[in-house]
């Protein structure tokens, strides 16, 4: 029997001392992972990260360590709710806008790359369900939203140039993954959520990341549907109230995963 596993990553503050004094504090990512620990606690098991425990080391072992526990036809569902950044100095160009994306952990940046070097830990056959709700958390995939004026009370989720300049360099990430295994093929059956474009910002809304709020609104339009069409409800209600197109990029080709209903387990 196939099991569900939730891994909720959030940061409401950072170590200043990582990031030359800034603490990168806002209000609500713990509502982010909140939101999921409420709608799926009694199908999966939950496990967090957040603050002073959602460190590069200690992300690294929670992906290790579940994908050692989810096993073919397992269900996993990863969120992550903090910062995003640009990295300047990167030589990964993905796109005209930017090179690399990354995560502001508490003690420093996860760049994408490093995400997909975890994500290829999991076994073949598992299904994983990857959000990201943070600024530049883009991918491929391209899309279209109307531009709506920004709350003024709403808080853009990124990091400012003045900080990631001084910010010192993480090879040592790179060795690290791959002493546990970690390769550039991803085995398992992946979905990406993000809250937005590449070259766009992610917003805190007081009560939520504005796309995790979109998000659930179009679940409830019809939650025994697939992915996908929980993706398009969003733009077809027009629910994402910022100037962030959320995106969606399907890994996957378990036909069996791309048409079942979402967190099916």
């Amino acid at each position: 029997m196939s099991k569900g596993f939730l891994l909720n990553i959030h940061l409401n503050y950072l170590d200043k001392k990582a990031y030359s004094g800034w603490d990168g504090k806002l209000p609500d990512p713990n509502l982010d992972s909140k939101s999921f620990q409420d709608r799926l606690w009694k199908d999966f098991e939950i496990w967090e990260q957040k603050n002073e425990d959602a460190t590069i080391s200690g992300v690294i072992n929670s992906f290790r360590e579940l994908a050692n526990k989810a096993t073919e036809n397992d269900l996993v569902v990863i969120t992550y709710s903090g910062h995003g950044a640009i990295d300047e100095s990167s030589t990964y160009a993905e796109d005209k806008f930017t090179s690399d994306q990354a995560w502001c952990l508490y003690d420093g940046l996860f760049k994408d790359n490093h995400i997909h070097l975890l994500l290829s830990l999991f076994k073949k056959g598992t299904r994983v369900i990857l959000f990201s709700f943070c600024c530049h958390s883009g991918s491929m995939y391209k899309t279209s939203v109307r531009q709506n004026e920004t709350p003024p009370t709403w808080k853009a989720k990124f990091m400012p140039d003045s900080v990631s300049k001084k910010l010192p360099e993480t090879s040592w990430i790179n060795i690290a993954l791959n002493k546990i295994g970690c390769k550039q093929d991803l085995q398992c059956s992946l979905k990406y959520i993000g809250a937005c474009q590449n070259n766009q910002y992610s917003y805190s809304t007081g009560t939520g990341d504005a796309a995790q709020l979109a998000w659930w609104e179009a679940f409830d339009k019809n939650p025994k549907s697939p992915y996908i069409n929980i993706f398009n409800n969003i733009f077809k209600f027009g629910l994402i109230r910022a100037n962030q197109t959320p995106v969606y990029k399907n890994l996957s080709k378990d036909k069996i995963f791309n048409n079942e209903y979402a967190f099916k387990i």
